[in-house]
């Protein structure tokens, strides 16, 4: 009789040990699934500015009508800000730097006459060395752009075209095709190397290349240590006029005209011109 009593005792505990190891699974799971989600449904972040204290982009929609008829519509990029924004921004007080960003798509094309693959499921971006300083990026190997015929390439889109400091290579832009001489290989961390491909470019030579004028998708702002950011956002708001808005870093990449990510519309960055409109 003890020795069923005890047999029937261990079968109860294993069953036991077995439902306690099924729970604990079902219970990982659903945590994994819900951090899946969480992510999925949260913000990306804030991706190339994630140094950046705000960030500052022109109204990403543009009014139809007058009156009380008026309506805005979203467009798929907003206007550019002025290159004399950026100067009105850095003489801001509590701005302890302002970096000018203009991101255009590029498409370099390999040896065999095809485009090169590059990173992040989209085309690479062509930008002004300046903004180089967002992510960092930093030249490895040659030196920076000088003259409107140099590129800086990433590590990646270098190695995949085998290319060397002097080669000439072919770049297709907004503003056509053009021939252009390696003078650097640059690299960033692997965060953002994964994230998307880059070629830079002088400033002037990017904006000509980007087939639009002169001006910013964004400028991002690194405040003064100790700074109040709601206070520094609204005078940079004041600073720049008109409907630009100025986000925090959380609603960053709502404004990285050359991230995948980043909303595609107007209204899909509704809360982050609530952070704008808070800051006025």
């Amino acid at each position: 009789m003890l020795g069923l009593g005890s047999g029937v005792l261990r079968v109860r505990a294993g069953s036991f040990a077995g439902l306690f190891v099924m729970i604990s699974m079902t219970v990982m799971i659903a945590a994994a699934a819900g951090q899946i989600m969480a992510t999925a449904l949260g913000a990306p972040g804030p991706g190339r500015f994630a140094t950046a204290d705000a960030v500052v982009r022109a109204d990403p929609t543009v009014k139809l009508g007058h009156g009380d008829n008026a309506d805005k519509v979203d467009v798929l990029r907003s206007a550019l800000l002025p290159v004399a924004a950026l100067e009105r921004i850095e003489h801001v007080p509590g701005v302890r730097e302002a970096i000018g960003d203009t991101a255009f798509p590029l498409t370099v094309i390999g040896r065999a006459g095809s485009p090169l693959p590059t990173r992040g499921d989209a085309p690479a971006d062509g930008h002004g060395w300046p903004s180089a300083a967002l992510t960092p990026y930093r030249v490895t190997v040659g030196r920076l752009p000088a003259s409107p015929e140099d590129i800086v390439l990433d590590e990646g889109l270098a190695r995949a075209g085998r290319f060397r400091v002097g080669d000439h290579i072919h770049v297709v832009t907004p503003a056509g095709v053009e021939m252009l001489r390696l003078v650097g290989v640059a690299t960033a961390a692997r965060a953002e190397r994964e994230r998307q491909s880059a070629a830079f470019l002088t400033q002037s030579r990017a904006w000509s290349l980007s087939g639009l004028s002169a001006g910013f998708n964004a400028i991002a702002v690194r405040f003064d240590p100790g700074a109040n950011g709601a206070v520094v956002r609204r005078r940079i708001a004041d600073a720049v006029g008109g409907d630009a808005q100025v986000l925090d870093r959380r609603h960053a990449v709502a404004v990285d005209a050359g991230d995948p990510r980043a909303p595609t519309t107007g209204s899909s960055s509704s809360p982050s011109s609530q952070a704008a409109a808070g800051s006025r």
